[in-house]
């Protein structure tokens, strides 16, 4: 790499143009110390020769001067040079002979300030050229009408014709590249206003952004980098998870971010800050709002699913018009765009972690059966039936219960025409019975392979057997703790 390259790509910052003035100017040959031709030292020296008197040696002084002796015009130097014959005067052709020897030492002392400019770089400056760099050019490939697609592979030489000097320039890709037939169908952009809210525009070559085109006669103007006028972008993330399939009750999800650094949510109340979604089965189910808290470099959310809210189930593309590429439930949370939360906060953010947690109550939808078959869990039902024997078996089913990682689960029995005290109910009968006479065994596996095993639970309140009576199964550390 020349000098004067290494100084035009130290420039390119610029504008190309004022670039390309301001490298010429720095060029080692932009100003020579000798720059005349051969025209220009003709009319110097044919200057020259009028200030000289010609002395003839016979009769002296003949009061003329040298400029006689060159058979041209001050402004014909350049036609006369063009059309020197083999008869131009001796003289003449002596003078032009020595010009011409005259270009080595004035080349010589023309290269001067190159070297003087090397030696001061890469000498002094101890500065060194870059490696040669390719020349890069982008190309446009299309197929042929029934070609399907093409691998163009970096092997590939793309002639661009031949240079100045005649030898023909080929370009190889980068890297292989498969050419279909896709296409640019619609442009959009994407518009962070001042006040930090990200807003976007469905259709950027329209005249506001959302598809109004120009009225007839008018030059179609457009944003290619939006503006403030914009509707807000829908921004945030989703969540995929086979623990958020819940059919009915009441559902609780809450949601811990982790993140590398909370940076400036510190300062952002998160009151309403995001509207959350869940798939459902014939659309999306919201948005509902979440409360949020930051604790530490832990955001977490919290949102709600009253009873009265249909299952969430499995994403599905068609249904729920995403590309989503799971068929899981999806949790989607977006920024709220009816508070006008700004994206800029969240920007930076960076997670570590995320965990999801679900909380199921009312659930109902149980599959039960005892040793005498399979029975109605939506009517009263006698769990180990009308004569229960000791071994007697009720068997509970739920995939959506026993089919995750359960760190609690709650068991409710909620029983019907029992006597509140069984000490007085059997008080004829000569034995000592009591609430707390009637026990079962309870066991269950969930879907991480927790194995729940606690024998001789109590079935009824020790006080009044006709409340309801919870059975609470807890995981905390590998252990099992189970509580009345």
């Amino acid at each position: 790499m020349s000098d004067s390259e290494i100084i035009q790509n130290s420039i390119r910052p610029l504008g190309q143009s004022q670039a390309d003035r301001l490298a010429r100017a720095l060029q080692s040959d932009f100003v020579l110390m000798d720059e005349r031709d051969m025209a220009q030292y003709l009319a110097l020296l044919k200057g020259l020769g009028t200030a000289l008197p010609f002395y003839d040696l016979n009769a002296g002084d003949s009061g003329q001067n040298w400029a006689g002796f060159f058979p041209f015009d001050d402004d014909d130097i350049d036609s006369w040079l063009a059309g020197l014959v083999d008869d131009t005067p001796s003289h003449m052709g002596l003078l032009l002979a020595f010009l011409k020897l005259f270009r080595e030492p004035q080349t010589v002392m023309n290269d001067l300030t190159r070297r003087h400019l090397k030696f001061h770089y890469q000498d002094v400056l101890k500065l060194k050229p870059h490696d040669a760099v390719p020349d890069r050019a982008h190309i446009l490939c299309e197929l042929k009408k029934g070609v399907a697609q093409q691998l163009l592979t970096s092997t590939a030489a793309l002639t661009a014709g031949k240079g100045a000097d005649g030898l023909e320039r080929l370009y190889h890709p980068v890297r292989d590249t498969l050419i279909n037939q896709s296409g640019i169908v619609s442009l959009r952009s994407v518009y962070l206003d001042d006040l930090g809210v990200l807003r976007y525009a469905p259709m950027a070559d329209s005249v506001d952004g959302l598809g109004t085109l120009p009225k007839k006669g008018e030059t179609l103007h457009w944003s290619g980098f939006g503006h403030s006028e914009l509707p807000m972008a829908d921004v945030g993330f989703a969540l995929s998870a086979p623990v958020l399939a819940m059919a009915e009750g009441r559902r609780t999800v809450t949601v811990t971010l982790t993140l590398a650094n909370p940076g400036d949510l510190e300062n952002l109340t998160l009151d309403n800050v995001f509207s959350v979604y869940l798939t459902g089965d014939k659309a999306w189910l919201g948005p509902f709002t979440a409360s949020a808290t930051l604790d530490g470099n832990e955001l977490q959310f919290n949102v709600t699913l009253e009873t009265t809210e249909p299952p969430v189930v499995g994403h599905d593309t068609k249904t729920h018009a995403t590309a989503y590429q799971t068929d899981e439930p999806v949790l989607q949370v977006l920024l709220n765009k009816q508070e006008g939360v700004p994206y800029q906060p969240f920007s930076s953010l960076r997670l570590e972690g995320i965990k999801i947690d679900v909380n199921v109550e009312q659930l109902r939808s149980l599959q039960l059966s005892n040793d005498l078959g399979n029975l109605n869990a939506d009517k009263k039902f006698l769990p180990f039936g009308s004569e229960p024997a000791r071994g007697a078996k009720l068997t509970v089913r739920s995939d959506e219960v026993f089919g995750k990682q359960l760190t609690q689960l709650d068991l409710h029995l909620a029983w019907t025409d029992t006597p509140e005290d069984f000490n007085q109910h059997y008080a004829n009968y000569g034995e000592s019975i009591n609430n707390l006479s009637f026990t079962a065994s309870m066991a269950f596996t969930d879907g991480s392979g927790w194995e729940a095993r606690k024998p001789f639970q109590p079935l009824f309140d020790s006080d009044n057997a006709q409340a309801e009576q919870t059975i609470n199964f807890t995981r905390h550390n590998g252990v099992d703790f189970v509580t009345n």
